[in-house]
C-alpha cells in the first residue's frame, strides 16, 4: 500500500483527511468494501476490524511454521485471559 504508518494512524484517529484515491488503496489492501469503512455508528467495532485486518496482513508474509507458532501463542494468551477473567 506504500503509506506511512504514521499517516494511517492519523487517519484512524481522525487527525488526517484522505482522498478518494487513498481510500481506495486502503480498502483494496484490507480486502473490504468502501462502505465497510464509511459506516457511521460502528466506530469501536470498526477499529477492532481494522486491527484484525492489520494482523492478517502481517501474517500474509509469514511461512506456515511461523503462522502455527503465532496461532499457538494467541491460543495460550487467550486461555490466560479467560482464566484471569474467571477469577475476578
Amino acid at each position: 500500500m506504500d503509506l506511512p504508518q504514521s499517516y494511517i494512524g492519523g487517519i484512524e484517529r481522525g487527525e488526517k483527511n484522505i482522498s478518494l484515491e487513498t481510500l481506495e488503496r486502503i480498502v483494496d489492501a484490507l480486502g473490504v468494501e468502501p462502505s465497510d469503512v464509511l459506516t457511521i455508528g460502528k466506530k469501536s467495532n470498526m477499529k477492532d476490524e481494522i486491527l484484525i485486518d492489520k494482523i492478517v496482513l502481517q501474517l500474509n508474509d509469514r511461512n506456515p511454521a511461523e503462522i502455527e507458532i503465532i496461532h499457538n501463542l494467541i491460543t495460550d494468551v487467550l486461555k490466560a485471559f479467560d482464566k484471569r477473567n474467571k477469577i475476578k
